[in-house]
Parts: structure tokens; sequence; C-alpha cells
């Protein structure tokens, strides 16, 4: 039990497009259940977080209108560069870590520490941002939590 958070990219599959193309000789088994039903769309997990609530918190004010209701939300690039931007700025100066990054409460939602922790995700998130092709537009972006 407690908080879990999923940022996924969603790839939508085009038997027209080259660039899909060697994706899908990659995916021999997508490719062969497409001869028979058509296939729309992979769905890959980009980053997993377990109880960070700043960055839960973060997509909350940034992406979800400040609903939490464990919906599954569209995140723009504009929206990861800027949560990227958020992290560096907390790494580089921690005293801004509750004005810019807070934590926040909830059940199960994991500890309320500016510690090692805290600043770990943030390393985290950022390598898994970076790691991501923000200017393949043929992915889209999509954050979710579940608790």
């Amino acid at each position: 039990m407690g908080l879990d958070m999923y940022l996924t990219k969603e790839l939508y599959i085009s038997k027209y497009s080259d660039k899909q193309k060697s994706l899908r000789d990659k995916l021999a088994d997508i490719e062969e259940l497409a001869k028979y039903q058509p296939v729309g769309s992979i769905e890959a997990e980009v980053m997993y977080w377990r109880k960070e609530n700043h960055i839960h918190q973060w997509f909350v004010d940034n992406v979800q209108e400040g609903t939490d209701e464990c919906q599954k939300t569209y995140v723009t690039r504009d929206n990861l560069e800027e949560l990227v931007r958020v992290c560096k700025a907390v790494l580089a100066n921690h005293d801004t870590a509750s004005e810019l990054l807070p934590c926040s409460s909830g059940f199960f939602f994991g500890g309320e520490e500016y510690n090692e922790y805290y600043f770990k995700a943030l390393e985290r998130t950022i390598e898994a941002v970076e790691n991501e092709d923000l200017e393949d537009f043929e992915c889209s972006y999509y954050y979710q939590s579940s608790w």
C-alpha cells in the first residue's frame, strides 16, 4: 500500500511510417499480431516512483489542475522540461526544496523530510526525462498515480 506513480509514453503504431517500421522490426511479436489485428499504440514505462510525494504533488499542481483522483493525465513536453528545470534548481540549492518542490502528506504517501532520499528521487527523475527523445512527436506522455 502506498503512493505509486507512473510516467508512461504511448507510441502510435502505423504500418505507413518508416520510423515505426524499424520499431516494429524490433518488436516481432507486435508485428505478427498486427497482421491479424490492428495495433494502435504501445505504452511503455518511462519512470516509476514509489512514495515520492513531492514529485506527485508537482504533477497534481502543474499537470492535473489540482485534481488528485488517480486519473491518467496527458503530460506535455513543456511540462517535462519544467519538471527537470525545477528538480535541477532544487539540487543546485537544497534550501529551495520546500518552496520549489514541497513534500505533501497523504495516506501512505511516504516521508516528508528533505533528506538524501528526497534528493535522490530528483536525480532519478532528471535522468529518466533527459533519456527521453522529447522531439519524437509520435509519442505522447501520461502521468498516473495509485494510492
